[in-house]
């Protein structure tokens, strides 16, 4: 039945929706992980093997379970872990990340490590369930059902629902044997995560600790020791100059050059050339006719719903039938549909009259679909039997589906097609024409292809190309080519291909001592002043003790002086940006020691604690019991991690086939 009276999160009925069997396998999963990790959200499973990516909660029942290939990845003594069970659990953490992240699921996959992260899950799972099992944890018969029960995706009406159950297993591809093999393996596994971070404890003194780390403030007073008036006498020397220029030739280099021949092909030139056969858009019309230019026929209906409780004995079964053969004959007489609905339905949709509203086949269960669509406009059907109890349906409306006739979408197949055949053919030309440029010659291939040759001037990177715009992506293909090479530039379709040939080539060489002395000497005096200005710090610093030391030696260099305010929450210096020993040096300070010297990044600052506090807020207890849980879940990933590393270190672990791990 669709969600309608029973939707999820509504006062009445907290439970999953039975899809019908039309709603796509992978949409059921999903929705049916959501919920679950919703219930089990601080249990080991999902906190600690799930790592950074929340993982499908539809994984294998165990490990090795399924029949199919014996492929080996990995022996855990004598035990084994198949290729297949870590292919499909991974497959599955790729379409969970899929349907979160459509457009660069398998970049995050990447960059996450998801196949090494899916590798160490089951390895982890599985030797800390046989380490539970050999401590003697286990899980009763009373307790894996209690647990089940207690899920409020089987529940109708607040109460475990047996064939809600049955039925929402049987739509996510578990059995009953498989779902409670799973669930006693969780509890299993929950219990001795519980028994081994039983003494994991935060002190408050740690907790308050970490708080002032976090969110004390210190306010400083500070001047710039600024090199232009710390060290306003530095000079250098003509020797000197040379000598730094010696030293340091690569930084005044002229980056190597080329020229080279190239052409342009864009999609819009290739669809010039693009010849679409005549059948082939009808024949797309045909095939796609029904996903694409077709809308499905809809209905609206209303309902009449008596819950029937699975476990109730047969007399109260048949009195709930007796009572809705009456109702159904008050409404075959011609009683108001919606009135009776209101007066005796048991689901949300009795204060709108029994309404679902309109719906198309595959968004409700079988047997009520099946019903509803067999019925015309103001039809009332029989009473229907479904997961959720004992239905009178009612059609109030009909929708007929539409068709757009081929000639209303000819123009428009025509144009995609010719478009997809264009960028197929462009994909084609960007892998086999620099190969054919090298055999045939780039005249050959203009030719043929009736696009103009076009040469570029010199070139490094820096610089525009006429009609091509910024070189530096080109300029970086060069770098390991040589004279007649050839390559393609591939920029955007609308733009076109850069199908290009190395003419000519120049080497990076240094640049003549006399061509940039001006620059040596500005890095060279800007280096000395630097360092100047530093040891000027440093004897500075002693200056500062003195009472208006500070202010005295900021008046004596025409500086000012500069005051900021610094917490852990912020990762720049108000007026400085980002500097990691300014911030150390700030929180360094005390009352005891209230003077600091910050030198790094060529720039330093001579320093003076003002005051350190934390701010007082409304929301501090609340912060700290937070602030708790954070740090009983940070010592209980370092406990679990130490765990993991003991039980590894016990049993040979044989990676048979790390190619799978690595995704090579």
């Amino acid at each position: 039945m669709r969600l309608s009276g029973l939707r999820k999160g509504t006062e009445e009925g907290r439970h999953e929706p039975v899809h019908s069997a039309s709603t796509p396998a992978f949409q059921v999963r999903y929705r049916f992980m959501l919920t679950a990790i919703r219930n089990h959200a601080q249990s080991w499973f999902i906190k600690v093997l799930l790592g950074i990516i929340v993982l499908t909660f539809v994984v294998s029942f165990g490990i090795g379970t399924f029949s199919g290939t014996k492929e080996v990845l990995v022996r855990l003594g004598n035990h084994e872990i198949l290729v297949s069970d870590f292919t499909r659990q991974y497959q599955n953490a790729l379409e969970n990340l899929r349907q979160q992240y459509p457009d660069n699921a398998d970049t995050i996959a990447e960059q996450t490590n998801l196949r090494p992260q899916i590798y160490n899950q089951m390895v982890n799972r599985y030797l800390m369930l046989k380490e539970a099992r050999a401590q003697g944890f286990a899980v009763t018969k009373d307790e894996l059902q209690n647990a089940i029960r207690a899920q409020s995706m089987f529940h109708v009406d607040g109460n475990f629902d047996f064939n809600a159950y049955r039925t929402i297993l049987s739509r996510n591809d578990f059995t009953p044997e498989s779902y409670e093999a799973r669930m006693d393996s969780d509890l299993l596994l929950g219990k001795y995560e519980r028994n081994l971070l039983s003494g994991v404890t935060v002190s408050k003194s740690e907790v308050e600790q970490r708080y002032r780390m976090e969110n004390e403030e210190v306010t400083l007073d500070y001047v710039f020791v600024d090199p232009e008036r710390f060290a306003p006498g530095v000079q250098v020397t003509s020797e000197e100059e040379r000598a730094y220029y010696e030293e340091n030739t690569a930084r005044f280099m002229n980056p190597g050059q080329f020229r080279v021949r190239y052409l342009v092909l864009s999609l819009e030139h290739l669809l010039e050339r693009v010849k679409l056969p005549k059948r082939a858009t009808k024949r797309y019309y045909e095939r796609h006719r029904e996903e694409e230019f077709s809308t499905a026929t809809r209905i609206r209906a209303s309902h009449i719903l008596k819950r029937i409780d699975p476990a109730a004995p047969d007399e109260d079964k048949q009195a709930i039938r007796a009572e809705m053969e009456e109702i159904l004959a008050k409404a075959r007489a011609g009683e108001d549909f919606a009135a009776l609905a209101k007066a005796h339905s048991e689901d949300l949709t009795k204060d709108k009259g029994g309404d679902l509203g309109f719906f198309r086949q595959g968004d409700m269960v079988p047997a009520f679909e099946d019903a509803a669509f067999a019925l015309d406009v103001g039809g009332i059907s029989d009473i229907v039997s479904s997961p959720f109890g004992l239905h009178i349906v009612r059609v109030t409306a009909i929708e007929p589906g539409e068709q757009q006739p081929f000639e209303a979408v000819q123009a428009q197949i025509v144009e995609r097609l010719m478009e997809e055949r264009a960028q197929h053919k462009l994909d084609l030309e960007a892998e086999r024409l620099p190969q054919r440029i090298q055999r045939d010659g780039m005249e050959a291939v203009a030719a043929n292809l009736a696009v103009d040759i076009r040469e570029s001037g010199w070139f490094d990177g820096t610089g525009a190309l006429d009609g091509l715009g910024p070189s530096l992506e080109l300029y970086s293909q060069m770098l390991t080519l040589e004279v007649e090479d050839s390559g393609v530039w591939e920029r955007n379709p609308v733009l076109g291909h850069v199908f290009y040939q190395v003419t000519d080539k120049r080497e990076p060489m240094p640049r003549a001592f006399e061509e940039v002395q001006r620059k040596v000497r500005g890095l060279l005096l800007a280096r000395k002043r630097i360092e100047a200005a530093a040891t000027a710090a440093e004897e500075a610093f002693e200056e500062l003790k003195a009472p208006g030391g500070l202010e005295a030696i900021a008046e004596g260099h025409g500086v000012p002086v500069l005051n900021a305010t610094i917490s852990a929450s912020k990762n720049t210096v108000p007026g400085i940006g980002p500097n990691p020993d300014f911030f150390r040096t700030g929180f360094s300070l005390t009352e005891e020691a209230p003077y600091g010297l910050s030198t790094s990044q060529g720039k330093s600052y001579l320093v003076r604690l003002e005051s350190r506090a934390i701010p007082e807020r409304q929301d501090m207890e609340s912060l700290k019991r937070q602030l708790h849980s954070r740090l009983k879940s940070e010592w209980d990933q370092y406990f679990l991690r130490k765990e993991y590393e003991r039980l590894k270190s016990l049993v040979e672990i044989e990676v048979v086939a790390p190619e799978y791990i690595a995704g090579v």
